[in-house]
């Protein structure tokens, strides 16, 4: 039983992993966008 639990735990701590990796990505994109929006207007 505990084993299983175990299992879940590690399970979810991935999860909570990816969930962190994507929020991070998610980050540098909206940053990205917005250098280029900010260069973008620069140029016209």
């Amino acid at each position: 039983m505990s084993q299983r639990l175990n299992m879940a735990e590690s399970h979810t701590q991935q999860q909570a992993d990816e969930l962190k990796r994507c929020q991070q990505l998610e980050f540098e994109c909206n940053q990205l966008r917005n250098e280029m929006k900010a260069s973008h207007n620069e140029v016209s």
